[in-house]
């Protein structure tokens, strides 16, 4: 006896392609999928929440277009992403307080400079403080150590150019 195959895609076609199941229902995806169609679904809802988080968008908008960078381009670091960059100012065990060479992000809570003593990384409010030294709302792009490091140390700096 002969054996016959059929495509998934000409016995049933899926008539919903739009997000449709929330994250709850996403989580059980595994146990309340019934057939193939279900899955799917879940499938593309869940694309669409990597993609978008909770705002709104499909998983099939060109999301190139609109400036939303593919997944290797967020972990490379993008053009205002620095890395290892040197704090400025004279290291001599009386200086505490130094600059970047940029202004930097700093969202309380959130993303900010990360503080590098001889590769050691520095606790914000504990070792430094951040500051903008044109004034408020100017920009941040002053770091003050709480102890002055000396002659021989290194002090660097990982952070995102305003």
């Amino acid at each position: 006896m002969a054996e016959s195959y059929l495509r998934y895609g000409v016995v049933r076609v899926a008539n919903n392609k739009d997000d449709q199941k929330t994250p709850a229902q996403i989580n059980t995806a595994h146990v309340t999928s019934v057939t193939q169609e279900d899955l799917q679904e879940f499938v593309l809802s869940q694309i669409k929440r990597i993609i978008w988080g909770g705002d709104p968008g499909n998983w099939y908008t060109p999301f190139e277009g609109l400036g939303v960078k593919p997944l290797n381009q967020l972990t490379t670091g993008a053009d205002n992403e620095k890395f290892g960059i040197s704090l400025l100012g004279p290291i001599n065990g009386a200086n505490l307080v130094f600059t970047t060479p940029d202004k930097f992000v700093n969202v309380a809570g959130g993303r900010t400079i990360r503080v590098y003593w001889n590769g050691v990384r520095q606790k914000a409010l504990d070792d430094y403080t951040l500051s903008e030294s044109g004034g408020p709302l100017t920009g941040y792009d002053t770091v003050t150590m709480l102890a002055a490091p000396r002659s021989g140390d290194h002090l660097i700096s990982d952070y995102s150019k305003v």
